[in-house]
């Protein structure tokens, strides 16, 4: 979208129920690739398990819409008092599979993969 890797949710779910146009909890991970390397301020563990972005507020939170693009600066309560688990967006690496999920208030949540090819532009993978 615009140059940008965005993330925009299907028209509605599998049982014909429209999808959330906002979210609280946003996670994009490395499924066949390296990991990459954690920053001040990331959670290294997650970081060095594959996590490339992660941010995630307050599950009453709905300040965050689709569709949102990689690494965009979001907003929102947090968490928890210390939002220990934020992962800073990293750059993403050509040909590698990854793995996005959100989550929305209430049960809402889903995912889907994509790849990146040599020219930079987004593929999107079955789930």
């Amino acid at each position: 979208m615009n140059g940008e890797v965005a993330f925009i949710p299907e028209d509605d779910d599998m049982w014909g129920n429209p999808n959330p146009d906002c979210f609280y909890s946003i996670s994009v991970s490395i499924v066949d690739g390296p990991s990459a390397v954690p920053e001040a301020g990331d959670r290294a563990g997650m970081v060095e398990n594959g996590v490339y972005w992660r941010k995630s507020f307050a599950v009453t939170s709905c300040e965050n819409a689709f569709p949102v693009t990689y690494g965009a600066k979001l907003q929102g309560p947090p968490f928890r008092e210390n939002n220990q688990y934020e992962v800073e967006a990293k750059p993403l690496l050509p040909g590698f599979t990854y793995q996005v999920s959100a989550a929305s208030e209430g049960s809402a949540y889903g995912g889907g993969k994509f790849r990146l090819n040599e020219q930079e532009a987004v593929e999107n993978l079955p789930n």
